[in-house]
């Protein structure tokens, strides 16, 4: 067998190893556990966020949920002019929709090589690292899934903004809370 063709076919095994497997939306909020036995060394990776950042697995897995429903290459969409004239993008990104510059920031702050926010595991230690910078500066009573990802959002002190908390922003932080609170009971399961 020529050695071109057996390197092409192992690269190709070994890529579709690391490729997060894909299900229906329903899965994901249904059955967490099967998603993360899916892929391998996402519950390890959780549980290490969890010990080292202090974030349950649950909330780390409800904003990955609520930013990108899981797609490792997410983008945000695009703002139109008049409808229908493409302008901007925001650089959101990846599985937690990580701003451009919030993850500068971030890799400034954690320096290292090959992170990437089409990482579950990469984003899921960003996710931590951000909740860390959150609890500094959060009161004690404001530590809930919900709180967090008004933070998470729109900035660190967003939580502090009141005119931020429109009703579509409520919505969606009742819903991340909502689903963590959902993956909190599925995780005990198989964690």
């Amino acid at each position: 067998m020529n050695f071109n063709i057996l390197f092409t076919l192992c690269s190709v095994l070994i890529l579709s190893g690391c490729s997060d497997r894909q299900f229906q939306a329903n899965v994901y909020e249904n059955d967490i556990c099967r998603v993360i036995h899916a892929n391998p060394g996402w519950a390890e990776k959780l549980k290490q966020v969890q010990k080292r950042y202090g974030i349950e697995p649950n909330v780390v897995l409800s904003v990955i949920s609520h930013e990108s429903s899981f797609r490792s290459h997410a983008r945000a969409q695009r703002s139109y002019f008049w409808g229908v004239i493409p302008y901007r993008r925001e650089s959101s990104f990846g599985y937690g929709q990580v701003k451009d510059e919030t993850w500068q920031w971030y890799l400034s702050k954690n320096p290292g090589y090959f992170r990437s926010r089409t990482s579950f595991r990469d984003t899921s230690v960003f996710i931590g690292w951000y909740y860390q910078q959150y609890l500094k500066k959060a009161p004690e009573s404001r530590v809930s899934a919900y709180d967090f990802y008004i933070a998470y959002r729109n900035g660190l002190g967003g939580y502090e903004d009141e005119s931020v908390m429109d009703e579509w922003m409520i919505g969606k932080c009742s819903s991340v809370q909502e689903l963590s609170d959902r993956y909190r009971t599925m995780l005990l399961e198989c964690m």
